[in-house]
């Protein structure tokens, strides 16, 4: 017969052996979860890096949408002048002509 000192000897080893085999395990578990957070800081690090890249390179995009309207606006309005200066131009011409045919009339 096993003595009630042996059972009870046992029974702490057993406890024990279990209680050592869960303490691995949540070692093992935690170092898992420190390892995936270490990995997961380093996505979080890398993504706000390019969301910083992308705003500044969407800033200079703007700025640059903005110096191309300015260009565009002045070009409009030089055009616009270039065309009321010919218009100008056409109408004294038109004058001289009939002016001359005037004088070529009489």
């Amino acid at each position: 017969m096993v003595s009630e000192k042996d059972e009870l000897t046992r029974n702490v080893a057993s406890v024990q052996d279990e209680l050592t085999s869960s303490v691995n395990f949540l070692k093992d578990h935690i170092e898992d979860m420190e390892t995936q957070a270490s990995k997961d800081q380093n996505r979080i690090q890398q993504l706000e890096g390019e969301l910083y890249g992308s705003r500044h390179e969407g800033m200079a995009l703007i700025t640059e949408l903005e110096d191309l309207k300015n260009i565009k606006a002045a070009l409009e309005k030089e055009l616009k002048q270039t065309k009321d200066a010919l218009n100008k131009e056409q109408l004294k011409k038109s004058d001289a002509g009939k002016t001359l045919k005037k004088v070529q009339g009489k």
